[in-house]
């Protein structure tokens, strides 16, 4: 075939048109993305809201009718401080190849498949990325052409509190609150009642000073990030303590048939101790009994005694009781159900004995159905 100079010329002029195209074409994609990057705002990605009970009249002609209804209205959902799984919509120029993007210094994750030139959807799920008043509250984008800033404060989530010490005290106490984010605690109360946080919250712990006229109650802890609140109350409501984690100075042992240990860590109602009791014979017994005088019931000003007692699956069966008497006197008692798990006993002393007016002994016997040897976990002994 015969190639001309005239048709090798239209050649080179038809790939270069084409090769100009082609670059043309791929500049102009490029420029979508091919600044630095630019963050505007951060905003919710809701941008509707409502305003409820507009009233609104309509006249017809010799009467008023009012039509009571919601109305559904624009509002700015521009944000300058997030929450944690809360989804966003970064708005700025020159996105489309984000790499990466970090709050305070962790990177947190992103679907590209969301990521226009203007627009990023992201939220934050790793609850790892650090908050409080020692990060750069600072949330950075980066592209392939540069990296943008923007102040965006991340809230702390809510605290959590896992357990205090000591379980009750008294007014002007030291109480140290064990948990986590802890930290930039602003108030701590004992149910509504304030307490006086001393020095500063770390992240996992609170130490505070507990407050007047406090008996029984939850403890709350309050941060940036919301409220957090204790998974059982500090102290418990009574008037003679008996036992709660260690047996109370005013009392004594005289157990019988049986043995006792009196931290145990076994199973725990509250605290870190319980008293494992472990009946040796039939109607073994734990024993309580004041270390001085005799604890009179008037003087005292109580009228029943609580304990909590867990009954061990393994061994506890239907029918299966304990029996709670007063200064040896087996024949006044009072019977309760001992079942699997935790049980919370409160009995009137009057319905054990009517008669009685002082107590030299308390008595939590093994009931005659009991399985010898057989344990039971006895905690907060208390005179109500």
């Amino acid at each position: 075939m015969l190639i001309t100079q005239r048709s090798l010329t239209h050649c080179l002029l038809l790939l270069f048109f084409l090769g100009s195209t082609l670059y043309f074409f791929a500049c102009k994609k490029d420029n979508t993305s091919g600044g630095k990057p630019t963050i505007t705002l951060v905003r919710l990605l809701a941008k509707n809201d409502t305003v409820q009970n507009v009233k609104m009249q309509v006249t017809l002609d010799s009467f008023i009718v009012n039509d009571v209804y919601n109305r559904v209205v624009a509002f700015d959902s521009t944000v300058l401080s997030g929450h944690f799984f809360t989804t966003y919509a970064l708005i700025g120029n020159n996105l489309q190849s984000t790499s990466s993007i970090t709050v305070n210094g962790r990177p947190i994750y992103f679907n590209p498949t969301y990521v226009t030139n203007q627009v990023i959807i992201f939220s934050i799920t790793d609850t790892l990325v650090p908050t409080g008043s020692n990060v750069s509250n600072q949330l950075v984008v980066t592209t392939k052409n540069g990296s943008a800033s923007f102040n965006f404060n991340l809230l702390q989530l809510p605290p959590s509190i896992t357990s205090f010490s000591p379980l009750s005290a008294s007014t002007g106490d030291t109480v140290t609150i064990v948990g986590t984010r802890l930290n930039g605690a602003t108030n701590v109360k004992f149910g509504t009642t304030p307490a006086t946080i001393v020095g500063t919250p770390t992240a996992n712990k609170i130490k505070v000073l507990v407050p007047p006229n406090v008996s029984q109650a939850n403890i709350f802890v309050s941060t940036p990030g919301g409220i957090g609140i204790s998974p059982q109350t500090y102290g418990f409501a009574f008037k003679i303590l008996v036992y709660d984690d260690s047996l109370h100075s005013a009392f004594k042992d005289n157990s019988y048939n049986s043995t006792e240990v009196y931290n145990s860590t076994t199973h725990v109602y509250r605290g870190t101790n319980a008293i494992d009791v472990t009946f040796t014979a039939q109607y073994g017994a734990l024993q309580i009994e004041p270390s001085g005088a005799p604890l009179s019931i008037s003087g005292a000003g109580i009228s029943s005694i609580e304990f909590k007692a867990y009954g061990d699956p393994n061994t506890v069966k239907s029918g299966n009781q304990l029996q709670v008497y007063f200064n040896g006197n087996y024949m006044a008692q009072a019977q309760v159900n001992l079942l699997p798990g935790w049980n919370v006993y409160v009995i009137p002393i009057s319905s054990v004995d009517p008669t009685l007016t002082k107590i030299t002994n308390v008595a939590i016997q093994a009931g005659g159905s009991v399985l010898i040897p057989s344990s039971v976990w006895i905690d907060d002994i208390a005179f109500l």
